[in-house]
């Protein structure tokens, strides 16, 4: 099963992979998770221009995103046909909202999107931007923009509704958000 977790940044979404991957090992599921950008080499454009490093126009950094989610995707079905589940921190959701945050064509950013593998079951861990920029000292580009983060999040709401993604209130404790994925995953699995 395909599990993707989204969020704006600081939302808790490498805290709730972790959580999760123990969780469902302890029940007996084989696990292996995953988190774009990669640390591969267009993952590690993308983190360097986000760094400051290197600039990149939008379509540019879009491209690259593109990229780097595509030559994975044969890496995506190798873990999928040999574990139980895969859970992703970040996919398809964030880099179409990111992108039509930033005035990028929603038709072309649903185009570039449009052969990945889709999800069985999407997460978005809904936090308000104040709690978000509390969590974090040090921000990257797309981090210290407070209304990009704000018109993210409205994005990310609207889309996570219209793609049938569970909206989760991640301004709780870490171990009631768990809960609630949890749960979620076994009632799909029939449990």
């Amino acid at each position: 099963m395909l599990v993707v977790i989204e969020g704006i940044d600081m939302s808790g979404k490498s805290t709730q992979i972790k959580m999760l991957k123990e969780r469902l090992i302890e029940t007996g599921g084989t696990v292996e998770t995953f988190h774009f950008p990669t640390k591969l080499i267009f993952g590690k454009e993308i983190y360097r221009h986000y760094n400051g490093e290197v600039s990149y126009t939008q379509e540019e950094l879009e491209l690259l995103h593109t990229i780097d989610k595509m030559s994975c995707q044969a890496y995506i079905e190798h873990c999928l046909s040999g574990n139980d589940f895969l859970l992703l921190d970040r996919y398809k959701l964030s880099q179409f909202v990111y992108a039509i945050s930033q005035g990028i064509d929603e038709k072309w950013a649903k185009a570039l999107i449009s052969r990945m593998i889709e999800p069985d079951i999407g997460f978005l861990l809904d936090l308000p931007v104040e709690e978000a920029t509390r969590r974090k000292e040090m921000k990257d580009k797309n981090e210290s923009n407070y209304e990009l983060l704000k018109k993210t999040r409205r994005n990310y709401f609207r889309t996570a509704m219209e793609w049938g993604y569970k909206i989760i209130d991640a301004n709780r404790s870490a171990s009631e958000i768990n809960d609630d994925i949890f749960y979620t995953i076994k009632y799909l699995e029939g449990y």
